[in-house]
C-alpha cells in the first residue's frame, strides 16, 4: 500500500471518529448509525467539492516566470 493511500485511510479514519464523538452517536440504533453514514457521506462530499475548488484554482494560476518575451502590452 502506497503512503498516499494510507493517509487517506487514516483521514477518513479520524473524520469517522470525530463525526461519531461530535454526535455522540451509539452505533447499536439504527438512527445513529443511519445519521452517521448520512454525516459521513456529506463530509465525503464536502471534501470532494474542496478538492475540486482547490484544483481549479491552481490550474488557473499563472505558473511561468515572466522574462522579456513573456511580458504583456500595457499600452
Amino acid at each position: 500500500m502506497g503512503k498516499i493511500t494510507i493517509f487517506v485511510v487514516l483521514f477518513l479514519l479520524v473524520g469517522a471518529y470525530l463525526i461519531k464523538t461530535s454526535y455522540d452517536l451509539n452505533y447499536k440504533k439504527d438512527e445513529d448509525r443511519t445519521t452517521f453514514v448520512w454525516e459521513f457521506a456529506r463530509w465525503v462530499l464536502q471534501i470532494g467539492g474542496n478538492v475540486k475548488n482547490a484544483v481549479g484554482y491552481m490550474i488557473a494560476m499563472d505558473w511561468f516566470p515572466e522574462g522579456p518575451n513573456n511580458e504583456t502590452n500595457s499600452s
